[in-house]
């Protein structure tokens, strides 16, 4: 039987024992009542099945078709493709994807049909005899606007123009020309899958993914063995960095031919996106040994040497290109696009406008070298290059959208500090903005401080007015998972405002998040951009002033016990290709944990000493043989005793485990084995309780499952109290037997007496990273009206937020109350950032600031008020009144 199945929107074909046809699930029901037209002859049949990609062995009965079989599937060696009886421009073709342009041309000599010229024009672009090529492929397009002009000649003359268009300006009509011949080719013939492919070409080419992958699509669904098409979708998934996508592209081309180049090709540059260098260069050396003369891997090999940091190999590899492709820019562009995309931003200008300068009508280029300049934060040199390549193809989209960005960006305001420039939208905006300087300038000094580096010029902040405009800036680069994003120069955030949930992620402390992303900005000046991913994380971690929370905690020390944590060889696929929700804060937790560690055996004077191996170029087991004296592998394994070690300091993967207790309790009473209500509700206890550790709803599943781990290691019996008391004076400072006291006594008497807070203030000793009993002493001491007992309490679990301002309100009215005015105003200006457009945060912050003697902090936030409410005239006159205070406290007789 023979059965065609459609997978991913593509048909193929499977060969079983019977004869029967069935089509599951359907192809496209044009294609499928061809296939079954009554009346069709066996060699009607056949045809059609060599045209749809669905041909079987059969069908390739004669020389020409098994040539034209292994072209379709990329198999360049097949002896078909050298035989004289097959067709010149199928054996034209095949030396042409080899990269044998000299050979090709010979072989058309003497060729007129419309196929070989665009094949003749093909191989003059490898051998840079630029004016001859565009010669014949204006023939091409001349053909294509006879009136009369058939479905072949109609798409040779698109890509004709196409090709052309990468050579000399083509204008927006000659592009207009192109999509409206593919238009005419598809009606005279809907089935035809090569003008849907190159539909699909022509607009993923010009970056619109909306309508291009759909156009792929339907010409795979008409040609599961369109080799061009499914390439052109994977390249697609990699533009929007979508790996999984490009594999299973790769995938799609493999059951074509095992050995597809274009499958390899896919995987080169994902791995090289993926900073899986190592594994690019296994595959192209691969393709390279199979296709030495092949141009698209001998400009990956380029971008491979770039990116290992190897300046005499790049020139080396381009100069090979040139000798092979006179005047060549797709190795320079290759190299520039990538180089541009792992942040080496020099480097890659340098290459881009190589390229340029080699074909200066490619919009391509162009369009890159404009996306570098939005990213570095060179905006008028953007709007330059950007221009030039819409000047070039108008209907490119992420030219026109960069247009549109710097437009929209051009009437912000700016606020130039020391150390930073910040931009911001007019408006409401600006009073979050207009707190940054003094702050940034203070948060400067800590992060370069530690890391002993302070990089070149300003770093530019853009503050963006909500979610959609943030996630529209940072377009185009990989690994954002976040409201803020650093490509080193520049530092993009959205507002930390409350609102529709599409618009607006909430609440956040800026400060913090920019602490954060700051810390990326100097790494990646310290490195040259070389850094690691995983250790850019980690380090951007480690100086967050925010403790490590409880949810981390647990989720670290659930790794650890299951045998889970990341080797340093697996880390960075956790942030790039995670394959569970919990690989990448783990990564993140883990990441910053390995710091830690290195700070405790090695000191903190080995980060910069690692950092600058890495800027030098050494790859991470030469970096740290030379910072450190230990290879990876010995690293990893000296850390997980050290690692074990800290989880029981937090009060995790206690000894003895609960299991032992139980099994304890189950020898010395054998009626415990049955379970009870009151245990399982003791269970449900502990997981609603963790749930609520960190003074909040966890962030992510993962974290749900986090908080749920320790409950798991409860007991899910009632082990009586007597049995409880006696394991406790044995052990006092267990603290998953404290713990378990603890929830007996609230459950029997939910107010909290001595005796309970003594066993809170136990746990908390025994388990320092829960926040569970600042939670319940905070609540009681409230309770009692006793807020000064309180305030410790509060403190600790402030440290721990930054997206609520709740705690940090009630600090600084306690702190207020008490007299403690500067105290006050430093909690009151955590609240303001977390929330800046919540007027009564602002009213309590400025009366805050001008009791401690801060005017101009008290005018800052007036002048927040009179943004956020415009229509409230009493804000007009306070700021009237408090520039009086200001004027006269400056003023000689005062």
């Amino acid at each position: 039987m023979t059965r065609w199945v459609v997978m991913l929107g593509v048909a193929l074909l499977i060969r079983t024992a019977s004869g029967q046809i069935v089509i599951e699930p359907e192809l496209p029901r044009s294609v499928r009542s061809a296939l079954e037209a009554p009346g069709l002859k066996p060699s009607e049949q056949r045809e059609l099945r060599l045209r749809h990609g669905l041909w079987m062995p059969e069908d390739l009965d004669n020389p020409a078709r098994r040539a034209d079989a292994a072209l379709r599937c990329w198999r360049l060696d097949d002896e078909t493709l050298t035989d004289p009886a097959v067709p010149v421009d199928l054996r034209a073709n095949a030396l042409i994807r080899r990269g044998r342009a000299v050979e090709a041309e010979s072989l058309l000599a003497g060729c007129a049909d419309p196929g070989c010229a665009l094949l003749r024009a093909r191989a003059q672009m490898l051998q840079g005899r630029l004016p001859e090529a565009c010669q014949g492929l204006r023939s091409l397009e001349a053909l294509a606007q006879a009136p009369q002009a058939d479905g072949d000649a109609l798409r040779r003359g698109a890509e004709a123009l196409m090709l052309r268009g990468t050579l000399e300006p083509v204008g927006a009509d000659g592009w207009r020309a192109a999509a409206a011949w593919l238009g005419r080719a598809r009606e005279l013939d809907r089935l035809d899958p090569q003008v849907p492919a190159l539909e699909g070409r022509l607009l993923i080419g010009r970056h619109n993914r909306e309508e291009g992958v759909p156009a792929l699509q339907q010409a795979i669904a008409l040609d599961p063995r369109a080799s061009s098409a499914i390439h052109d979708l994977g390249r697609a998934a990699l533009e929007a960095f979508d790996f999984d996508g490009a594999v299973r592209a790769a995938s799609m081309l493999r059951r074509c031919n095992p050995e597809h180049p274009l499958a390899d090709l896919l995987d080169v540059e994902r791995l090289l996106l993926t900073e899986d260098i190592d594994g690019a260069a296994a595959v192209l050396d691969r393709l390279q040994a199979r296709w030495p003369e092949m141009p698209e891997p001998m400009a990956f090999r380029a971008a491979l040497l770039a990116r290992r940091w190897d300046p005499s190999g790049l020139a080396a590899a381009l100069q090979a290109m040139d000798a092979r492709f006179p005047g060549q820019a797709l190795g320079a562009a290759t190299a520039g696009r990538l180089l541009a995309l792992h942040r080496q931003y020099e480097a890659a200008e340098r290459l881009l406008r190589q390229a340029i300068e080699r074909r200066p009508s490619w919009s391509e280029p162009r369009g890159e070298l404009g996306q570098l300049m939005l990213q570095t934060g060179r905006d008028a040199e953007a709007r330059t290059a950007l221009a030039e390549a819409a000047e070039r193809d108008p209907f490119d989209k992420r030219s026109a959208f960069g247009r549109w960005l710097l437009d929209e960006m051009a009437g912000y305001r700016s606020i130039e500090t020391p150390h930073f420039r910040i931009r911001v939208k007019p408006g409401v905006d600006e009073a979050v903005a207009e707190g940054m300087p003094e702050a940034l300038e203070a948060m400067h000094r800590e992060v370069t401080d530690w890391f002993g580096h302070e990089p070149a010029g300003r770093t530019t902040i853009e503050l963006l007015p909500d979610h959609e405009f943030f996630a529209v800036r940072i377009t185009g680069m990989p690994g954002i998972h976040t409201m803020a994003a650093s490509t080193g120069p520049v530092i993009a955030l959205e507002a930390p405002r409350r609102g529709n949930p599409r618009k607006h992620l909430g609440t956040y402390d800026w400060l913090e998040v920019l602490r954060h992303e700051y810390a990326h900005t100097v790494t990646l000046s310290q490195t040259d951009n070389r850094i690691p991913h995983w250790l850019t994380e980690a380090l951007a971690v480690r100086v967050e002033n925010r403790p490590r929370s409880m949810q981390t905690c647990e989720l670290l020390a659930r790794a650890l016990d299951g045998n889970r944590l990341f080797t340093l060889d697996r880390i960075k696929w956790a942030f790039v290709r995670p394959e569970t929700p919990r690989d990448r804060p783990l990564a993140y937790a883990q990441g910053h944990w390995m710091v830690q560690y290195i700070e405790h055996r090695w000191g903190r004077e080995a980060i910069p000493r690692l950092l600058e191996r890495y800027r030098a170029g050494d790859d991470e087991p030469a970096a740290m043989r030379s910072a450190l004296g230990i290879d990876p592998q010995a690293f990893f394994a000296d850390f997980l005793p050290w690692a074990r070690e800290q989880v029981q300091a937090w009060g995790l993967l206690a000894s003895p485990s609960m299991d032992q207790f139980m099994e304890e309790a189950r020898q010395a009473d054998p009626a415990l084995s049955e379970r009870s209500a009151e245990a399982r509700i003791d269970r449900v206890d502990a997981v609603a309780r963790r749930l609520a550790a960190g003074c909040g709803a966890p962030a992510s599943g993962e974290a749900l499952q986090a908080a749920r781990w320790p409950a798991a290691k409860l007991p899910a019996v009632r082990i009586p109290d007597a049995m409880i008391d006696g394991w406790l004076s044995e052990r006092p400072s267990h603290p998953d037997l404290l713990e378990m006291r603890i929830r007996r006594r609230l459950k029997d008497q939910p107010e909290l007496n001595e005796t309970t807070r003594g066993f809170l203030e136990q746990y908390r000793d025994a388990r320092p990273v829960d926040p569970w009993p600042d939670q319940l002493l905070a609540a009681a001491a409230r309770t009692a009206g006793d807020f000064r007992a309180a305030l410790p309490h509060l403190q600790r679990l402030d440290a721990l937020e930054e997206r609520d301002p709740a705690y940090a309100l009630e600090i600084a009215r306690l702190e207020r109350e008490a007299g403690q005015t500067r105290q006050a105003l430093q909690s009151v200006e955590k609240a303001a950032r977390i929330d800046g457009y919540d007027p009564a945060t602002r009213e309590l912050a400025a009366a805050i600031a001008i009791e401690a003697g801060e005017l101009a902090t008290a005018m800052r936030h007036l002048r927040a008020l009179r943004l956020l409410e415009p229509e409230v005239q009493r804000h007009v006159e306070r700021i009237e009144r408090l520039q009086q205070l200001i004027d006269a406290k400056a003023s000689p007789g005062d």
